[in-house]
C-alpha cells in the first residue's frame, strides 16, 4: 500500500527508555517512527555471558498504542549479537517490547483491557493488528487471569 506522507514531525511520541526516537512520518491514518536502541544490557539469554559481539542488524516493525487517533508503527534498527562463550545468536534486548507480538508492552496491555469491552475487529482496526492477533492476546490474558485471580467463596 502506497503512503503519501503529510510531513515529518519532530516530537517525542515514544517515551520509551530503551529507544532513541528518530524521524517521525505522518500520514492520514498512521505515524511511522524511526528508532534505534539505546544500547541496553547485552548479556546472552542462554548462558548469561556478557561477551557478545555484533552479528549484523535487523530492521523490525513494532506496533504501539495509537496517538491522536492514529496507528503508530515503530521501525527499530536492532542489533543481532553472537555470544563468544556459547556461540548462540540473539537479538539485543528491548525491555519495553513484546517480541512475540511485535508490539510494545503498553499496546498489549491496552489491547487486553479493551478486549473486555469492545469487539476484536474494532480494536484491530484502531491498532493495526489483524483480528486473530487481538483474539490471541485476549486468550492469553484470560488464561493468565484464570491462573492468577482467585475468588474466595463462602463456606
Amino acid at each position: 500500500m502506497k503512503h503519501s506522507w503529510a510531513g515529518i514531525i519532530w516530537m517525542d511520541l515514544l517515551s520509551l527508555k530503551s529507544l532513541q526516537q528518530g524521524t517521525v512520518h505522518e500520514s492520514e491514518h498512521d505515524y511511522h517512527i524511526e528508532a534505534s536502541s539505546n544500547g541496553s544490557d547485552q548479556s546472552c539469554p542462554d548462558c548469561g555471558s556478557t561477551h557478545a559481539v555484533g552479528f549484523g542488524r535487523k530492521r523490525q516493525l513494532f506496533m504501539d498504542s495509537p496517538v491522536r487517533g492514529k496507528r503508530v508503527g515503530i521501525w527499530v534498527d536492532r542489533k543481532r549479537l553472537r555470544c563468544k562463550q556459547c556461540g548462540k545468536t540473539f537479538m539485543e534486548p528491548l525491555p519495553e517490547m513484546d517480541d512475540r507480538r511485535q508490539a510494545t508492552r503498553r499496546l498489549v496491555q491496552d489491547v487486553e483491557r479493551e478486549s473486555l469491552r469492545r469487539t476484536f475487529a474494532s480494536i484491530a482496526d484502531d491498532v493495526g493488528f489483524d483480528e486473530k492477533s487481538i483474539r490471541n492476546i485476549f486468550r492469553d490474558y484470560v488464561n493468565r487471569l484464570g491462573r492468577e485471580v482467585r475468588f474466595e467463596t463462602p463456606r
